[in-house]
């Protein structure tokens, strides 16, 4: 009898608690937009780097978040020491918090020989709202370049500027 009365209690709530995505009802013209411009970053504690690069972004009228890929490079001039460091990356903006999620590969080279270089692996997480976004990171080497201790930060900061340059806004069907 306990079981009957558990299991008709389950079928039961079961429907209230059920929901439907009603996001796309709302919206009356769902739409997303896609940007394509010029990345521009500041990043490093000690070190500081400058960058470079295009990127692209994609945002929906009815999810409120951001999302942006990127191809970019890092330069550092230092005095006898010039890295260079060929730069691909995702990050993930919230609208509603505005947390920023990201992650990056990193190639840091002597510019003198591409042959000894250290691959990292940048994860960050920040603040971003629409084209300007800060960072904390850190870079985990995944392989090993004798001078890195001295050229690369080992936790960054960093302050990116997306600068949009052809805009495309689209009605989803």
């Amino acid at each position: 009898m306990k079981i009957l009365i558990v299991l008709l209690a389950f079928l039961y709530t079961e429907n209230c608690f059920a929901q439907v995505d009603t996001t796309l009802l709302l919206a009356s013209n769902p739409t997303y937009s896609k940007n394509y411009g010029i990345n521009i970053q500041l990043n490093g504690l000690t070190k500081p780097y400058f960058e470079i690069g295009i990127a692209t972004t994609k945002s929906y009228s009815f999810r409120p978040k951001t999302t942006g890929f990127y191809l970019a490079s890092e330069l550092k001039v230092d005095f006898g020491k010039t890295i260079l460091g060929p730069k691909i990356g995702v990050w993930e903006t919230k609208e509603i918090t505005p947390v920023t999620l990201g992650l990056s590969m990193i190639y840091y080279s002597d510019i003198s020989d591409f042959s000894i270089g250290s691959l990292r692996l940048r994860p960050e997480i920040g603040y971003g709202k629409s084209n300007l976004r800060t960072y904390l990171g850190a870079n985990i080497p995944i392989t090993k370049y004798r001078t890195s201790r001295e050229y690369v930060n080992l936790i960054t900061f960093g302050i990116m500027w997306y600068i949009p340059i052809i805009k495309g806004t689209f009605v989803m069907i």
